[in-house]
Order: C-alpha cells, then sequence, then structure tokens
C-alpha cells in the first residue's frame, strides 16, 4: 500500500534513514504535549485514517507489554474522507460535488 501511495519501499532514504519508532513516538507525544493545553481535549485527525494510521497505532499501544501510549489529551478521533464519503449534507460529497474520487489529492 505505502509503495502504491507513497511511493515508499523498504531501501527508500525516507525508511531507511528514519529513527527508531520510540523517538519518533516520542517526538510524537512531545508535540501533542506542548499543543493542547491541560483543560484541553485533542482530536487526531486522519485522512483515510481509519483504514491505516489509527489501526496501527491502536495496535502499537495496546500491544502486550507495549511502552506506547496515546497521550490522555488525545480523547476523539475523527477521519474527515468518512465524513465527505457518508454525510450526504457535506458539499463535497459526490452528490453536491464533481469531484472524481475522495482521494486526499482530489479532494
Amino acid at each position: 500500500m505505502c509503495r502504491r501511495v507513497h511511493g515508499l519501499h523498504p531501501e527508500h532514504e525516507n525508511i531507511r534513514d528514519a529513527d527508531d519508532i520510540a523517538t519518533v513516538w516520542n517526538q510524537f507525544c512531545e508535540f501533542i504535549k506542548s499543543n493542547i493545553g491541560r483543560q484541553q481535549v485533542g482530536v487526531l485527525v486522519a485522512w483515510n485514517g481509519v483504514t491505516c494510521d489509527m489501526r496501527l497505532i491502536h495496535k502499537l499501544c495496546q500491544a502486550p507489554n507495549s511502552i506506547f501510549e496515546l497521550p490522555t489529551s488525545i480523547k476523539y478521533f475523527m477521519d474527515p474522507m468518512s465524513v465527505i464519503r457518508e454525510y450526504k449534507g457535506c458539499k463535497l460529497n459526490k452528490k453536491h460535488s464533481k469531484i472524481e474520487s475522495y482521494e486526499l489529492g482530489v479532494v
């Protein structure tokens, strides 16, 4: 899937030279902490995230003996693609627009 969508493969420099998951996860958590106040609630937004991003994040955080936890300030998840596709009243829904598909590059 990544190869088709992003052109990434195991030998790609962005993969080969990437930081390990623990480093990336810590950077992600620090970003969340610095951008969501103590009394605020976060919404994780990922285009078509139900099929990829959120499934992987859930596996990462729920794996037995996992050292990773989703920051507690993130309470909700939203997939804009699902909103556009499922809610017929949305102006970007095919019912109201002439978009060819719900791919992010098209929308």
